[in-house]
């Protein structure tokens, strides 16, 4: 409970009084088989989390730049969730040294982006051709929040953001104003710790004024409180949400789009998560008698049968109409109801049989009333 009580409490002091409060906490114990935190020389005021052995990095790893709670300069607080999101190949730029003191800037940020693609295109750079500078996610907790939009909105190299347990202060404040959420240009996510969370309100009101150009998500992790998602006990879950994010934003992935934004979304399902997407463009051109399905970021269902899509790239199906049917499904056109036979209303699946003794003089008989007495044969 330590970071969640300590951060909220302070954030509490900050929005009244304009000022951020301190708040001392001892950097975390966490350690991982896999990842590590460092120290780099030609990049102070900043801490790395990544994979112990880069030998193991058989593709670019994508980049997270992180602002602390508070603003703060202390790399270590977030730990347990930094190294945990390193675990999955993701290469981290903390604000901060460990145990630091004192306060980041949006700058610190913009400077690792900066010291990140110069390492991976530098001959002899451990990161040599081992980071995607493609794929630069600006994120930051609380106040780093605010840190991590205004990098965001400035910087044209960010790909994606995420803002926990955050939104813009109704007057604006710490940089930002909710002018600034006219000014991304990219990907953002809301991840709160729910109605509990002291930035719940300001998070949902931001989701409500974006932009209809950029794709958001909005989740809720139960009650947890403001910073609660990164206690031991959820890093793991949080750093694997934020792994499904980057993944989908820079490579579309469909795991992660299954989990995050399709319809009836797989984390929805889980326990305590609570989720809401919107303006995500569909991932398929789908094809002829295939459309967009009941939302956006549904596969390409068939048309039903009664139902034809006739070009490529359709968002809806549409009903055969009178005088056709078509009694299967995945189908470019309609059937015309044959001769003895008629179709009275849309969507059909079938024609209906002219009553005994009648037919109809063409395909494509649209009422009973196209069907007429059968002629006799001349007398021989």
């Amino acid at each position: 409970m330590r970071h969640r009580i300590c951060w909220g409490v302070a954030l509490v002091l900050a929005l009244s009084s304009g000022v951020l409060a301190s708040c001392t906490l001892p950097s975390d114990s966490a350690t991982s088989d896999t990842a590590l935190f460092e120290m780099e020389a030609t990049l102070p005021n900043h801490t790395i989390y990544r994979l112990k052995d880069l030998s193991d990095v058989t593709e670019p790893m994508p980049i997270v730049v992180w602002a602390n709670g508070l603003c703060a300069a202390n790399s270590t607080v977030f730990t347990d969730f930094l190294l945990k999101l390193a675990e999955h190949g993701v290469m981290v730029i903390a604000n901060g040294t460990p145990g630091g003191s004192g306060s980041s800037s949006a700058q610190w940020l913009r400077s690792a982006i900066t010291w990140a693609i110069n390492e991976n295109s530098r001959p002899g750079s451990p990161y040599e051709g081992k980071l995607d500078t493609d794929a630069i996610s600006a994120q930051g907790q609380s106040c780093g929040g605010y840190e991590a939009l205004a990098t965001s909105a400035a910087d044209p190299r960010v790909s994606s953001t995420v803002l926990w347990n955050i939104g813009v202060l109704p007057l604006g404040g710490f940089g930002v104003t909710k002018d600034t959420l006219n000014h991304l240009h990219a990907p953002i996510a809301y991840i709160t710790g729910g109605p509990c969370d002291t930035g719940f309100s300001d998070a949902v009101d931001d989701y409500s004024r974006l932009p209809a150009d950029i794709p958001a998500v909005l989740a809720h992790f139960g009650c947890v409180g403001h910073g609660g998602n990164f206690e031991p006990e959820y890093a793991a879950e949080s750093a694997g949400v934020d792994f499904s994010w980057l993944q989908l934003v820079n490579h579309n992935d469909d795991a992660a789009r299954q989990l995050l934004i399709w319809s009836g979304c797989g984390l929805c399902t889980q326990p305590l998560w609570v989720v809401t997407s919107k303006n995500w463009p569909h991932p398929y051109s789908c094809a002829v008698g295939t459309y967009s399905g009941p939302t956006i970021y549904d596969p390409c269902p068939p048309a039903a049968p009664g139902f034809f899509v006739a070009t490529a790239g359709a968002l809806e199906e549409t009903p055969c109409a009178l005088g056709t049917y078509q009694p299967m499904d995945g189908m470019a056109s309609c059937l015309p109801a044959p001769i003895g036979s008629y179709v009275n209303f849309l969507g059909a699946t079938a024609a209906t049989p002219c009553p005994e003794a009648t037919t109809t003089s063409a395909d494509g008989a649209t009422s009973d009333g196209d069907c007429v007495a059968v002629e006799s044969p001349p007398a021989e």
